[in-house]
């Protein structure tokens, strides 16, 4: 049984979708310019004080470089940001505890079913008054009805 992702997590990885895809898109839009119009991409490496310790090629290619690694970096995050909003939660049945009624004389018996190997599971549950459930899907109460429970397993 596949369960959804709570509203409030969704909300915030739509946000996040949100909010990363545009600053890809500035990112990818700034290279662009950056690419076609290179007198002032020079003129801007120039008067910029990180861009300018680097010379004019240096502080361009930083510039270019640095454009496409946040780009890269953005759109990470927008797809990151869509898969938890479009995922669903698989949740891991390990152990299942019910309770089953004897129709003849009323008694309650207390079961348990686990998908893995752990003896200090079957302990800690028959201390608390679980039995394992049976591999034939059948118990016999202490008033002598056989109770089926094929439809309790499923």
């Amino acid at each position: 049984m596949k369960k959804k992702i709570p509203l409030v997590y969704r909300v915030w990885f739509a946000f996040g979708f949100i909010i990363a895809t545009f600053f890809a898109l500035s990112f990818i839009i700034t290279l662009i310019g950056s690419l076609l119009n290179t007198t002032m991409t020079v003129e801007f490496v120039k008067s910029h004080f990180i861009f300018s310790r680097f010379g004019v090629v240096g502080g361009y290619l930083i510039h270019i470089f640095g454009n496409i690694f946040f780009a890269a970096m953005a759109i990470f995050f927008a797809l990151l940001s869509w898969k938890g909003f479009s995922s669903q939660i698989n949740p891991p049945e390990l152990l299942t505890v019910s309770h089953v009624t004897c129709k003849k004389c009323e008694k309650v018996h207390r079961l348990y079913y686990k998908t893995f190997q752990d003896p200090n599971t079957d302990k800690h549950c028959e201390e608390r008054g679980f039995m394992p459930m049976p591999r034939d899907n059948k118990i016999i109460c202490d008033c002598g009805a056989e109770i089926d429970l094929s439809d309790v397993r499923d």
